[in-house]
């Protein structure tokens, strides 16, 4: 009844998809028929108004019709007699230009004038930044002055005091000196050279 090319794997295989692809159509009237006369004959009867509304609404814009009329006929001739006496667009143009470049100058001047002042302003406050640091270097190179003289101070004093350092000659001495005078060397020296001594400590 049916071909074997019908029945091929191939043929049924692409009936098969073609059909699953169909779309359900969409309920309702088909397409071939016209639309009913409900929808083409739908006229909207608009109830008339009355004769008096009519009347003041056609009067209303014939007036306004004639007031537009006169009030661009009133501004064409106002630009024309402005162009003539020497004030229309153009002196406008001119005009504003004008003062633009006189702003423009204004800003200029100020301008100038701000950056003269910051500039004496900057030469102070620079003055002022480098005398206070030529002050703080003076203050430090005092004060390590001032601590050299008296390191130098103390070198000498132990220079002097040299000759009564423990030696191998004089070992078993200063052994019966310090048993018989003790003294506490609990002290800590910071890196600026001063001596901080121990709190005493009570148990």
């Amino acid at each position: 009844m049916f071909s074997k090319s019908f029945l091929s794997k191939e043929l049924l295989i692409v009936n098969g998809l073609r059909f699953f692809r169909r779309q359900v159509p969409k309920q309702g009237k088909p397409p071939i028929l016209p639309p009913s006369k409900k929808v083409l004959y739908n006229i909207v009867n608009v109830p008339w108004e009355k004769k008096e509304y009519v009347e003041e609404l056609l009067w209303r814009r014939h007036v306004y019709n004639n007031v537009m009329i006169s009030m661009r006929q009133i501004f064409s001739e106002e630009i024309d007699m402005r162009e003539s006496t020497g004030i229309g667009l153009e002196a406008l143009r001119v005009k504003e230009k004008k003062e633009l470049d006189h702003c423009i100058a204004l800003n200029e001047e100020r301008n100038e004038r701000l950056r003269a002042e910051r500039k004496v302003r900057e030469e102070i406050e620079m003055r002022e930044t480098k005398e206070k640091i030529l002050a703080k270097i003076e203050t430090v190179l005092e004060n390590e002055d001032i601590d050299v003289a008296s390191r130098k101070q103390e070198v000498m004093s132990l220079i002097e005091q040299s000759p009564n350092f423990v030696t191998k000659e004089n070992l078993d001495a200063k052994l019966e000196e310090a048993l018989n005078n003790p003294i506490s060397y609990d002290f800590a020296i910071d890196t600026e050279g001063r001596k901080i001594d121990d709190l005493p400590r009570f148990i």
